[in-house]
């Protein structure tokens, strides 16, 4: 990692990065181009397990999210600001290598059993002028670095030695070249470089990317239980199963100390009324104590708000000490129900829906839910709707009180179908695109866009029309990657023609739906 706890592998890695650099000033031989892929191949096989780390990482924010969200909230945010923050930097990048490749004549015919290699690995002059001169996309970079060097020490608050080492990594400031002082970094990086270095140059920095984005989130996840509080006092307290009462039911509190000895029970007394200081007014109720705690019920035979509180006193060999129960208030009101739909008042086809169910002032694993017109499992307040084949459905929810089941109410939801998925090319679906943007993109994907699912669809078929000389030339493609046909269309194509992706069909939970058609203008 970047922090300096480095495999030997990557170790090996950077002694060879270094050596590689200072070669260069001395002799650019095929030998040496073809050293810098070995280097670049060992980087990119370096990132790809950091990712994989990272994205272990991520699922255990996500794990201790949903256990317990309000300790991981913060923290789990902060994690997922770092990875769009480096996923941001790290695209950037990748398309910096690409472009300056496929400007400078893309790449040689592959052959089994060797890296991949750019056509052209001694070329400076077309890395410089895309970088340096023409389109200065060095100094973009620097800029994107710098806001990507802020998200991490924003994320690193507490860990000087972390933010040391970013700013160092990071470091984008003028530099001292061969002697001379206050060189610009992009200078510095990219001027006088052939085409290989510069592309492993690149890879380097996505590595360090990668592994910074692994040790601020190491540090992110280390602050979560770091401000527990080890608890060493005792205190009267009580568990109140309800504060929610209906008529005809009963109200019960259970009072008890805190890492209380079951052995010795303690005296608990209750008061029912209370003055305006918050004292207790009258004669308190003694109450049963079980196993160390006092049971409290009274029954509620009519609406409203009441108090109740009390004294606990504990045996010790210091003599009894009493504990003050802080007065409480308990609600008496008729049956209501509360259903809130995880998404909206609508149930879609062909697709888990998730539903809450709650009742104030009954327990969650008390409820018992059902549905007309759908299909529902889950307990415990959070539930699956399966729609029918009608266009309504209705939740119904009952609650098991000390009394007996009790039907609470009931809510309508509609029943609709998903709507048909949004076919993109590299984010787009019309308007103008570059000829490498187009021939670098995989093929065609399918989203549904502003949707309250998380919804997977992918393309099986599509048909591509383009220009081809005098004609138009039709390819109808399987799958939803670009072929070799596919690909050779696009490179033969001038600037200004139009590609066309027609008959888009894309397969999902609820079946098989067609895509509108994508076209483009090629620049």
């Amino acid at each position: 990692m970047a922090s300096g706890n480095l495999t030997p592998r990557q170790k090996m890695i950077n002694m060879m990065y270094l050596v590689l650099t200072a070669l260069l000033a001395l002799n650019v031989s095929k030998e040496i181009l073809d050293a810098f892929v070995k280097v670049d191949s060992s980087l990119r096989t370096s990132v790809e397990k950091v990712e994989q780390q990272n994205l272990g990482v991520y699922g255990q924010f996500d794990q201790a999210y949903q256990e317990n969200p309000t300790k991981t909230k913060e923290w789990r945010d902060r994690a997922l600001k770092v990875q769009a923050a480096a996923n941001e930097l790290y695209s950037y990048i990748a398309l910096l290598k690409e472009e300056i490749i496929e400007r400078s004549g893309g790449y040689q015919e592959e052959v089994e059993g060797e890296d991949r290699k750019p056509a052209k690995m001694d070329n400076r002059e077309i890395p410089a002028n895309y970088l340096l001169v023409k389109d200065k996309k060095a100094y973009e970079l620097n800029q994107k670095i710098a806001e990507f060097r802020n998200v991490m020490i924003e994320n690193s608050a507490g860990n000087q030695q972390l933010i040391d080492n970013i700013n160092k990594i990071f470091n984008t400031s003028k530099q001292k070249v061969g002697g001379v002082p206050n060189v610009d970094w992009e200078k510095a990086q990219f001027e006088h470089y052939p085409l290989m270095a510069i592309v492993t140059f690149l890879t380097k920095m996505q590595t360090d990317v990668r592994t910074t984005e692994n040790d601020v989130l190491t540090n992110l996840q280390s602050n979560i239980g770091k401000y527990d509080v080890k608890v060493n006092k005792l205190e009267a307290t009580a568990i109140v199963p309800s504060s929610y009462v209906f008529i005809g039911d009963t109200f019960k509190a259970e009072i008890f100390i805190a890492a209380f000895d079951t052995t010795k029970q303690p005296e608990v007394t209750i008061y029912e009324r209370y003055d305006a200081q918050g004292n207790p007014v009258g004669e308190g109720i003694k109450v049963p104590v079980i196993n160390g705690r006092g049971v409290y019920k009274v029954p509620a035979r009519s609406e409203g708000n009441f108090s109740w509180g009390g004294k606990v006193v504990v045996n010790t060999p210091q003599g009894d000490i009493p504990y003050d129960l802080p007065e409480h208030i308990y609600q008496v009101a008729k049956t209501a129900a509360v259903i809130s739909p995880t998404k909206m008042n609508v149930i879609y086809r062909g697709v888990d829906n998730p539903i809450d169910v709650s009742v104030p002032g009954i327990s969650p694993d008390k409820l018992e839910v059902s549905c007309v017109g759908c299909t529902i499992s889950g307990s415990k307040g959070s539930y699956i709707a399966k729609a029918g084949t009608g266009e309504e459905a209705v939740i119904k929810v009952n609650a098991k009180t000390d009394s007996g089941n009790k039907s609470i109410g009931e809510m309508k939801f509609r029943v609709k179908r998903i709507p048909p998925p949004t076919a993109m090319i590299a984010g787009k679906t019309e308007g103008k695109i570059t000829k490498a943007a187009l021939a670098g993109t995989q093929g065609v994907g399918a989203f549904l866009q502003d949707f309250p699912f998380e919804i997977s669809y992918r393309v099986v078929s599509f048909t591509v029309r383009a220009q081809k000389g005098e004609y138009t030339e039709t390819v109808t493609v399987k799958g939803n990657n670009f072929d070799a046909q596919v690909r050779g269309l696009i490179n033969n194509m001038k600037p200004g023609s139009d590609i066309s992706f027609t008959n888009i069909i894309a397969e999902g939970p609820d079946g098989v739906k067609n895509c509108g058609a994508i076209v483009f203008t090629v620049q």
